[in-house]
């Protein structure tokens, strides 16, 4: 695929998500609440309702990612106020058309922590939307808190802070790699301590505007 053309969808995909979140009508396949911050679980049965519990009707992330990517269309996961733990390792890798996470705001929605193995905490090589939260306290020596890989993979960032996270060999925020595009609008990145610094990018995509470094660290390039 060309740069132009690699270009081009990129701008088609971030429309589409824009107009998502403007309120036009690109509606969802569904939209899932997290309403559950205490623990860290899985959907319990895949059948189109959040719930990581027999009847218990609790939504968690995870469980909400999981039925969201079996969904034929594109999604929207509310985050709800609340920090919301990752202890089972890596969330499930998006793949295809367009997620949207929402938050209510970096002071009000978070996700913290690390996963078992210092596994990257979010990947994806389909579109995704990350709006309104904060993402902290990652820690691993070979992979960011997000990765975005692939032809297909782009990330539309927004209004999000990353706190506290740490890489001893990659960027300590956000890795975009293989042809993965990444746009960034009003971030800000506090105390990374990252190999590449926070943000890492190569071969796709990048635009970041509104983007705010507040005592990074990086042995390599990067930001």
């Amino acid at each position: 695929m060309t740069h132009s053309r690699a270009k081009a969808r990129f701008r088609r995909a971030l429309l589409v998500a824009l107009g998502s979140l403007a309120g036009a009508s690109v509606a969802p396949a569904a939209i899932f609440y997290v309403d559950t911050y205490f623990a860290d679980m899985h959907d319990f049965v895949i059948d189109g309702v959040c719930d990581a519990t027999s009847g218990g009707h609790l939504c968690t992330l995870r469980a909400a990612i999981e039925e969201a990517l079996a969904q034929p269309s594109d999604n929207v996961i509310f985050l709800g106020t609340g920090t919301i733990p990752l202890t089972l390792g890596a969330l499930p890798l998006h793949d295809g058309g367009v997620l949207e996470w929402i938050g209510n705001g970096p002071g009000r929605s978070a996700i913290v922590g690390n996963t078992p193995g210092g596994s990257k905490l979010i990947a994806l090589e389909g579109f995704m939307v990350l709006q309104g939260v904060r993402i902290a306290g990652f820690g691993a020596d070979s992979s960011s808190a997000i990765f975005v890989g692939g032809i297909g993979g782009s990330l539309l960032v927004e209004d999000v802070v990353f706190e506290h996270n740490r890489s001893a060999n990659h960027a300590s925020s956000i890795e975009a790699a293989y042809g993965g595009d990444l746009t960034i609008r009003n971030a800000k990145f506090v105390q990374g301590e990252g190999g590449y610094g926070d943000i890492q990018v190569d071969g796709g995509l990048f635009d970041c505007d509104g983007c705010v470094f507040e005592g990074a660290t990086g042995d390599y390039a990067g930001a």
